[in-house]
C-alpha cells in the first residue's frame, strides 16, 4: 500500500509542478493572448504570484450586484440531462448530489460534457437558503477547430423576476484562444428541460472578472482537534485520472470510491467521484471532493452522509493539504457533527482520510457551533432544477469493466495497427430499475469497415446490457453480429463480444473483444491481441479495433463456466414459456473449433405470481470452443403484474451450459432483476434454472429452501431465518481456539446467563459457506437415521496473518464408527483450513481420508469434504458432505442426502452424519470449476518448487465413476524477492467424477524472508484443472494470503498457475501487468 501511495504522490506532485510552472512569476508567456478579432474589448488579467497569508480576499459577486440585462452575447449553450441523483435528508440541510450528460454548442466553443465529472451538489439549507454548485467538464473544438477541453465551475447565485436560475461560472481553458474566457464577466441563465436543464451562457463584454480567490486553510491545532470520529479509505481510481493544464490555470480531476469500517460506521460510497483541484495564479492549490456514502451505525441503523471535503495544498504536491470538511447526515445520533468544528487531514503511509474534531463536540448536540468553512456565496432562493432525474443514459457500448474493479488507464502504445473500425447506432432502449441494480438493454445498428473486413451489423443480436449495481459495480455486455467479406472479398461473419479493459492516455475507452469468425483468412483474428479504443459519435460510438503485430502469443479462448450445482434447488420461483423464431435463428460454425448460434425467441409468463411478456425479441446465444462444452446465455425484460396487480418488470440473464447443443441438458445460474419490491430477495438468492421440452418450451427457475424470507434487518440475532455468527468470533478472530468462551451443556452457568439465547458452536471443522452470507437456520427433522459418526481430534495448527484475511491450517486425526462403516482417519490429508476475511467473510474446507470396512467387513475408503450448511434449533453446526467411496455396498452415500451434526467434545469435534431417507432424488455431483484464463497473465510473481512424496501417495477408484487421488509433497521457494519453506507435509488433493475433468486442489503454507530480509508468510491455495490427469495441463486459479504488507496486493489481484516437469517440479504463479500497482 505504500509502494502504491508513493506512485500517488510522487505522479500528483508532477502535476503541481507542471501547474507550478504554467502559473510563476513569468507571466510573459500568459499574457501574450492571440488577436480575437470577435471579442475588440479583450484585456486579460493575470495576477502575480503572491504570498496567500498576506492576500486580501474580496467579497464574493452577490445576483443584486449584476445588472442582468447588460449581459447580451452568447458566447456558448450547456444542455444538461440529469442521469441519477443521490440525497441525504440531513438535520440542518437536504443535500442532493446530481450527475450530468450533455453537450455545448456556440460561437465560440462545440463538444461534450465528460461524464466522470459533470454533476451539481444543491444544498437546501432548512433556513431556507441554497447553495448549488455545479462542475461541468467539456471536450470539444473552439471556433477555429483546435481541439481542447474547458471546466466550467458554476456558482448559482439566485433566480431572476421570471424564476430563471443565474450563476455565476469560473472558467478554465486549455488552449490560449480560449483563455480570455477565464477573466471574462460572464453570467448563466438557466431554463427548465424535459430531461435537465439549458444554461446560456453570456457575456458583458468586459473582461474584469478576478480569478477566483483561495483562502489558505490553516494548518490544524492538534492540541484542539484530538477526537478523530471519521476514517475513510479511498481507492482509485474510480473513472480514471485527468487534468486540464492551461496557459493560466488549471484543473486535477481525480477518481475514486470510497469506504468507510469504524465501530461508529460502515458503508460504502454510493457511486464514482471525483476529487478536484484547482491551480489559479497566486494561490495555493485549492481541493475539493464531494461524495455520498451509504451504510449501517453501530446499532445497524441505515445511515448516509455526504462529505464535501474542501480545503488547499499549498504547492499541490499532497505535502500540506488540511481541509475544512461539511458533512451532512440523516442519523439523528450523528446531528452534532453537521454544525461541530471539523478538520481533515491525510494519512502518509494509506489511502485514508480522517475527520477530526473537538473533545466534547459529539455531546454538545443542542449547541450550535460555528463551523469554520471556506467563503463562497450563500443564495437565498432556490435553483432551477428538475424535480424529479432522468434514468441514467449509456453509451452503446458501456465503458465500464465487467468485473467490480477500478479501470486502469492502458498503455495502447503497442496497439499501432488497425484491423477495422465498427460504427455503432443507439436503435432503442429498454431498462428495469431494481432493488440492487439498474439494467439497460440497448439494441445497436452499424456497419463494420477497414482492411481486413467490411460489412453490416445484423440486428437481431446487435445489443448491448449495462448492469449498474447499487453498491457501485457496473457490469456490461456488447454483442454484435456482422455479415460481410475479407479482403479477398470471401464472404462470412465475425461476432464479437466486448467489454472494457480500462481507458487510454485521452481517456478514451478500451475494450477486449472476444471474436469468432467463419472466414479462414481472418481465423488469426480470433487469437491476436486486439483492443477497441472508442469515441463517441453524434449517433453512438466508433470502436477502432487495433493490432498489436508484436505480440506472437495466441490470446486463449474463453472458459466456459459451470453453474453452481451445488445446492439443493428445490423450490420454484418462476415460469417462462418461450415462443422460438422471434428475429429468427442464425449462426456459422467458425474456424479453429469455434462456433456461433442465435436463437430468436419472445416469451411471457403466465403465474400466479407473475403474468407478462417479453418487451421486444430477444437471442439465445450460444458460444463454441474446442474442448468444451456449449455455453448459452440469453438475455430479456418482460413487462407485467404481480400477484396483486401491480405493474413489475423483470430482467433476467440466463447463462448457463447445454452439454452436446441438442438442449437435452441445459442447466443454468441466472440473474433476475425486479423492480418490485416484494420480488427483491430473487436478485441475490442462490437460483439455477433449467429447459422442459414437453409439448411447448419451457425454462423453469428455481431457488432453494427459504430463499425468499430472508428478513429485512439479517443482524438480528432474534430473527431465526438468518443467524449471526457467535460473537466471540468476532471479538477475538485470531484466537487458537476459535470456539473459546462457549461453555458446553453440561459446564455451570449462572441464573442470569443462563437466560441469554445460546450461541452457536464453530468448529474446528468450519462451518461457514464460501459465498459471504449468513449461515441459515436447518430443518433438520427429516434427517433421522444416523449413518455413522466422525470424531475429529485436532493435532496441531499453522496460520497466517494476512492483509485481507486470517487463515488457519489444522491437522486432524480421529475415527468413524456406526452401523455403515467403521475406520480410521488416515493422518496424510485429514485437515481443515479457515479462511477469516477482515471483511466479516469466513471461508472453510475441511477435508479426511477414512480407511475402514463397511457393515459387511469389506474393506475399503471414504473420502470427506465438509462445508457448513447452517445451524439446527439447538444452534449445532449443521454441514453437507460431499463423500466418495470405493466400496460398493455404500454407494448409495454418494448421492444420497446426508447432513452432519456436530457437537463439541474435549478434544474436538463429532460429527453425526444424519440421513434423511424420505428424499429418494440423488444429490448431483459438484461441477469441476474452470479457472480464469479470460486475462494476459504475463507477469510472473512465484515460484514454488514441488519435492513430491511428503507422507506419501494415496487414493482410489471410487464407484460409479468416481475417484480421489493424494499426492504428498513438500515445497519451498528460492527467488529474488521470496525464500522459504513449507512449514509440514501437505497433500495435493485430486477429484474424479464421471464426464468432467480432473480437479486439484492443493494447500499449504510457507515460511521465510523477502528480498529485504524481513520474515514473512504465505498460504496458497491453489484450486484448478488437469484435464487427463496427467499433469500435462494443469492450469489453476490461486489464492495467496501473506503477511508482508508490500506483498498486500497479490490476495487481491487476478492470479493463474501452471507446472512445469522440466527436470524438476515448479509451480508457477502470474499475474497481469501493473497489478502488484493496484
Amino acid at each position: 500500500m505504500k509502494f502504491i501511495d508513493t506512485i500517488i504522490w510522487v505522479f500528483m506532485a508532477l502535476i503541481g509542478m507542471v501547474y507550478a510552472e504554467s502559473v510563476g512569476t513569468d507571466t510573459s508567456e500568459v499574457t501574450e493572448q492571440p488577436d480575437i478579432p470577435e471579442i475588440p474589448n479583450y484585456v486579460p488579467h493575470v495576477p502575480q504570484v503572491q504570498d496567500p497569508e498576506q492576500l486580501e480576499y474580496p467579497e464574493p459577486v452577490t445576483l443584486e450586484q449584476l445588472d442582468i440585462s447588460t449581459y447580451t452575447q452568447e458566447i456558448f449553450t450547456v444542455d444538461l440531462i440529469e442521469t441519477k441523483k443521490y440525497t441525504v435528508e440531513g438535520h440542518t440541510c437536504t443535500v442532493d448530489m446530481i450527475y450530468f450528460e450533455g453537450s455545448c454548442s456556440g460561437e465560440y466553443f462545440n463538444g461534450e460534457l465528460i461524464y466522470k465529472d459533470s454533476s451539481t451538489v444543491v444544498k437546501s439549507f432548512k433556513d431556507g437558503s441554497v447553495e448549488d454548485i455545479a462542475r461541468i467538464y467539456i471536450k470539444g473544438t473552439d471556433n477555429n477547430n483546435n481541439a481542447a477541453r474547458i471546466h466550467i465551475e458554476d456558482v448559482f447565485l439566485g433566480n431572476d423576476e421570471n424564476g430563471r436560475g443565474i450563476s455565476r461560472p469560473n472558467i478554465i481553458a486549455e488552449i490560449e484562444e480560449l483563455v480570455w474566457l477565464e477573466t471574462a464577466d460572464v453570467i448563466g441563465i438557466a431554463e427548465k428541460t424535459e430531461k435537465g436543464k439549458r444554461v446560456r451562457y453570456l457575456w458583458s463584454g468586459k473582461n474584469d472578472k478576478p480569478y477566483p480567490v483561495v483562502p489558505k486553510v490553516p494548518k490544524i491545532d492538534a492540541e484542539k482537534f484530538t477526537n478523530k470520529f471519521l476514517t475513510i479509505d479511498v481507492s482509485i481510481p474510480g473513472l480514471g485520472f485527468e487534468y486540464l493544464v492551461g496557459p493560466a490555470a488549471g484543473a486535477l480531476k481525480l477518481g475514486f470510491t470510497c469506504s468507510t469500517n469504524t465501530t461508529e460506521f460502515k458503508g460504502v460510497g454510493a457511486d464514482y467521484f471525483v476529487d478536484t483541484r484547482y491551480n489559479y495564479p497566486g494561490y495555493p492549490q485549492k481541493i475539493s471532493a464531494r461524495y455520498i456514502i451509504e451504510g449501517v451505525d453501530d446499532e445497524g441503523n441505515p445511515m448516509k452522509i455526504f462529505v464535501e471535503n474542501k480545503g488547499t495544498d499549498d504547492y499541490g504536491d499532497n505535502r500540506n493539504v488540511q481541509t475544512v470538511p461539511f458533512i451532512i447526515t440523516d442519523n439523528p445520533k450523528w446531528a452534532w457533527v453537521e454544525t461541530a468544528p471539523v478538520h481533515g487531514t491525510h494519512s502518509d503511509v494509506a489511502l485514508q482520510i480522517f475527520f477530526w474534531t473537538v473533545e466534547g463536540a459529539d455531546q454538545q448536540q443542542q449547541q450550535q457551533q460555528q463551523q469554520p468553512e471556506l467563503p463562497e456565496p450563500q443564495p437565498t432562493e432556490v435553483p432551477v432544477v428538475p424535480e424529479q432525474p432522468q434514468p441514467t443514459e449509456v453509451p452503446a457500448v458501456p465503458e465500464q469493466p465487467q468485473q467490480p474493479q477500478q479501470s486502469k488507464q492502458v498503455d495502447t502504445s503497442k496497439y499501432t495497427k488497425e484491423v477495422f473500425a465498427v460504427n455503432l447506432i443507439e436503435t432503442h432502449k429498454y431498462s428495469v430499475d431494481g432493488n440492487t441494480c439498474y439494467v439497460e438493454m440497448i439494441y445497436l445498428e452499424g456497419s463494420c469497415a477497414g482492411e481486413y473486413f467490411n460489412g453490416e451489423l445484423i440486428f437481431k443480436d446487435s445489443s448491448t446490457v449495462v448492469k449498474r449495481f447499487k453498491d457501485g459495480r457496473i457490469e456490461s455486455t456488447a454483442r454484435y453480429y456482422v455479415n460481410g467479406t475479407d479482403y479477398e472479398n470471401n464472404a462470412g461473419h465475425i461476432h464479437f463480444e466486448d467489454n472494457l479493459l480500462g481507458y487510454d492516455e485521452n481517456q478514451r475507452p478500451v475494450t477486449v473483444p472476444t471474436i469468432i469468425t467463419d472466414i479462414q483468412n481472418l481465423a488469426w483474428l480470433q487469437t491476436a491481441d486486439i483492443i477497441g479504443v472508442m469515441e463517441k459519435t453524434d449517433e453512438g460510438r466508433l470502436v477502432h479495433y487495433m493490432w498489436n503485430e508484436s505480440n506472437t502469443t495466441k490470446k486463449p479462448f474463453p472458459v466456459a463456466r459451470y453453474p453452481d450445482e451445488s445446492k439443493n434447488y428445490n423450490k420454484k420461483v418462476l415460469t417462462v414459456d418461450v415462443i422460438p423464431g422471434g428475429l429468427g435463428f442464425d449462426g456459422f460454425q467458425g474456424v479453429e473449433g469455434t462456433g456461433v448460434a442465435k436463437l430468436g425467441f419472445n416469451c411471457f409468463a403466465n403465474t400466479t405470481t407473475f403474468q407478462g411478456e417479453g418487451v421486444d425479441y430477444f437471442v439465445d446465444t450460444r458460444y463454441i470452443f474446442s474442448g468444451q462444452p456449449q455455453s448459452l446465455s440469453a438475455r430479456y425484460i418482460m413487462e407485467g403484474v404481480d400477484d396483486e396487480g401491480n405493474k413489475m418488470k423483470i430482467y433476467v440473464q440466463n447463462d448457463g451450459l447445454d452439454d452436446n447443443g441438442d438442449n437435452q441438458n441445459v442447466r443454468t445460474e441466472p440473474l433476475i432483476i425486479t423492480d418490485n419490491p416484494k420480488w427483491a430477495w430473487i436478485e441475490t438468492a442462490p437460483l439455477h434454472g433449467n429447459m422442459t421440452m414437453e409439448g411447448s418450451i419451457q425454462i423453469l427457475f428455481w431457488t432453494v429452501d427459504n430463499a425468499f424470507q430472508q428478513p429485512e434487518n439479517p443482524e438480528n440475532p432474534e430473527d431465526p431465518e438468518v443467524l449471526e455468527l457467535p460473537g466471540e468470533v468476532e471479538e477475538t478472530p485470531y484466537m487458537v481456539d476459535i470456539t473459546e468462551g462457549i461453555e458446553d451443556e453440561d459446564e455451570s452457568s449462572s441464573d442470569e446467563e443462563s437466560e441469554q439465547p445460546k450461541q452457536p458452536e464453530v468448529p474446528a471443522n468450519p462451518e461457514q459457506p464460501q459465498q459471504p452470507q449468513q449461515p441459515k437456520q436447518v430443518d433438520t427433522s427429516k434427517y433421522t437415521k444416523e449413518v455413522f459418526a466422525v470424531n475429529l481430534i485436532e493435532t496441531h495448527k499453522y496460520s497466517v496473518d494476512g492483509n485481507t484475511c486470517f487463515v488457519e491450517m489444522i491437522y486432524l486425526e480421529g475415527s468413524c464408527a456406526g452401523e455403515y462403516f467403521n475406520g480410521e482417519l488416515i493422518f496424510k490429508d485429514s485437515s481443515t483450513v479457515v479462511k477469516r476475511f477482515k471483511d466479516g467473510r469466513i471461508e472453510s474446507t475441511a477435508r479426511y481420508y477414512v480407511n475402514g470396512t463397511d457393515y459387511e467387513n469389506n474393506a475399503g475408503h471414504i473420502h470427506f469434504e465438509d462445508n457448513l450448511l447452517g445451524y439446527d434449533e439447538n444452534q449445532r453446526p449443521v454441514t453437507v458432505p460431499t463423500i466418495i467411496t470405493d466400496i460398493q455396498n455404500l454407494a448409495w452415500l454418494q448421492t444420497a442426502d446426508i447432513i452432519g451434526v456436530m457437537e463439541k467434545t474435549d478434544e474436538g469435534r463429532l460429527v453425526h452424519y444424519m440421513w434423511n431417507e424420505s428424499n429418494t432424488t440423488k444429490k448431483p455431483f459438484p461441477v469441476a470449476r474452470y479457472p480464469d484464463e479470460s486475462k494476459n497473465y504475463n507477469k510472473k510473481v512465484l515460484t514454488v518448487d514441488v519435492i513430491p512424496g511428503g507422507l506419501g501417495f494415496d487414493g482410489f477408484q471410487g464407484v460409479e465413476g468416481t475417484g480421489v487421488a493424494k499426492l504428498g509433497f513438500n515445497c519451498f521457494a528460492n527467488t529474488t524477492t521470496f525464500q522459504g519453506e513449507g512449514v509440514d507435509y501437505f497433500v495435493d488433493t485430486r477429484y474424479i467424477f464421471s464426464g468432467q475433468p480432473q480437479s486439484l486442489s492443493a494447500r499449504y503454507i510457507m515460511e521465510g524472508v523477502d528480498d529485504e530480509g524481513n520474515k514473512m508468510k504465505i498460504y496458497v491455495q491453489n484450486d484448478g484443472l488437469d484435464d487427463n490427469g496427467d499433469n500435462q495441463n494443469v492450469r489453476t486459479e490461486p489464492l495467496i494470503i501473506t503477511d508482508n504488507p508490500k506483498w498486500a496486493w497479490i490476495e487481491t489481484a487476478p492470479l493463474h498457475g501452471n507446472m512445469t516437469m522440466e527436470g524438476s517440479i515448479q509451480i508457477l504463479f502470474w499475474t497481469v501487468d501493473e497489478a502488484d500497482l493496484n
